[in-house]
């Protein structure tokens, strides 16, 4: 198992190596997979000067190299397809049948641990909350299969020609994620749902423009807006069932996050990489936090220059071409991972983090040949 594991961390270097071949027989497709590695350099040194040491520092990169799977299949998509709908559709049936299994069978690979490089390292994680369970399937942990499951419904709804596959891929995927009880995902999954049953009603990418402005700047105005509103008096305890956890956030782990910067980083440069998350775990234990924020977990790491990120990132997905399949790819994934973002890490969930790199490419690539 943990030989499974180091190969798959061995795919991104693969992938640079495969660019650098493709760069020296002038194939400019590429070049984006070397201006995100050297915006890396400059945060891995950042988190160097402000983190414990090299380990939690090389943790920090091995989560953010999903953004090169994400450019590398941007990059040698075809013109019709991410990924084809059909595979998509296939993988999205097995992940489906694999939590509905898991309400009625505990599998047996559930709460195995391995050991590895960086420790020990859970096979899949078997827990519940509150005496209810939360579903896995064959992922790894539940809000990893929530993850998985509305991705391919997005390439679904996204590629797929036929209304009524779409719609009960659909209906499927937001069960799914429900028995996950992942409420993050599936409010988000039930945004998209609406946001392309709107963009199908009326025909016009304006309604996919503007529905990706509003979850981008929720993403960034609800952590911002709950530090200064909310008293820090207020009680998880007191606080309903569904929304202890939210309460949690703004309470604490959101202002501890941003402290976190303050105390022991640069308000400009934040604390570079590795310095927020899982990757604390291997160095800084004792202030370890989630940061359950997309805006939180990436001004951690990048400082000021994740709202230019966000910005140039979000610029370029509304100003693709508004008939290509991969617009409305792009639209509703983005979509999908920022309001999942509001409440969750999404930068730790490889799907969703490759996927945003991909959109990004996909439809930068479309609008060139256009």
């Amino acid at each position: 198992m943990a030989t499974l594991l180091y190969g798959r961390d061995l795919v991104p270097l693969v992938i640079i190596a495969a660019s650098v071949v493709m760069w020296s027989r002038r194939d400019t497709r590429f070049v984006w997979i070397f201006v995100a590695l050297y915006i890396l350099c400059i945060h891995v040194a950042i988190g160097l000067l402000f983190t414990s040491g090299v380990v939690q520092v090389l943790f920090g990169l091995k989560i953010l190299s999903s953004v090169f799977v994400g450019l590398f299949i941007g990059c040698v998509a075809n013109d019709t397809a991410l990924l084809g709908w059909r595979t998509a559709y296939l993988l999205l049936l097995v992940s489906v049948v694999g939590i509905f299994v898991n309400y009625f069978v505990a599998y047996p690979w559930g709460g195995g641990e391995f050991s590895s490089a960086f420790g020990t390292v859970a096979m899949a994680k078997d827990w519940a909350m509150d005496g209810v369970r939360r579903l896995a399937g064959f992922a790894r942990a539940s809000y990893d299969a929530a993850s998985v499951v509305g991705a391919l419904m997005i390439v679904v709804l996204s590629y797929c020609n036929r209304f009524y596959l779409k719609s009960f891929a659909a209906a499927l995927s937001l069960a799914a994620i429900f028995m996950t009880t992942t409420k993050g995902a599936a409010i988000s999954g039930m945004v998209v749902v609406v946001v392309w049953l709107t963009y199908l009603l009326f025909a016009s990418a304006l309604v996919l423009r503007v529905a990706l402005l509003i979850v981008a700047i929720l993403s960034l105005a609800i952590p911002l807006g709950t530090v200064v509103l909310f008293p820090s008096s207020l009680s998880v305890g007191k606080s309903a069932l569904l929304l202890s956890s939210f309460v949690e956030r703004i309470t604490y782990m959101w202002p501890m996050a941003l402290k976190n910067v303050t105390e022991s980083g640069s308000l400009i440069f934040g604390r570079g990489v590795g310095g927020i998350g899982v990757p604390q775990l291997f160095g800084e234990w004792w202030i370890h936090n989630a940061a359950d924020n997309i805006f939180v977990y990436g001004y951690s790491v990048f400082g000021m220059a994740s709202l230019v990120y966000v910005l140039c990132y979000v610029v370029t997905i509304i100003r693709s071409p508004t008939k290509s399949r991969h617009t409305l790819f792009a639209h509703l994934f983005s979509i999908f991972t920022f309001s999942y973002g509001i409440t969750a890490n999404v930068f730790e969930q490889p799907v969703l983090l490759s996927g945003l790199a991909a959109s990004a490419i996909l439809v930068l690539a479309n609008r060139n040949r256009g």
